[in-house]
């Protein structure tokens, strides 16, 4: 009994994880690749069958998106909608001082 627990568990977990950072376009499948934004914390893509535009529907589950690493991320889009973790610079040591190139220093 105890096995068959383990197996379904991960399929029961699985829905409950949610998603970092979403899409934010649809793109078409018609000649244009026509896109409209959709917002895929709450809404999913699809396109009509007939005239390959796409369509942005409320969707509670949400739509594409991606799962960030680590707990210092920001959320960003490429210019077409894909999701992207940005991660702040880490430094490994710090001057006390700062200085600049150029005319700047």
């Amino acid at each position: 009994m105890m096995l068959k627990f383990l197996c379904i568990l991960p399929l029961i977990l699985v829905p409950l994880l949610a998603l970092d950072c979403f899409n934010t376009q649809c793109i078409g499948t018609d000649e244009a690749k026509t896109s409209i934004f959709c917002d895929q914390s709450n809404h999913t893509c699809s396109t009509n069958t007939t005239t390959g535009l796409p369509i942005c529907t409320e969707n509670a589950e949400g739509g594409v998106g991606i799962n960030c690493t680590g707990e210092l991320f920001k959320c960003s889009n490429t210019t077409i909608g894909d999701a992207v973790c940005s991660y702040p610079p880490t430094f490994n040591c710090y001057n006390s001082k700062c200085s600049g190139t150029g005319d700047l220093i």
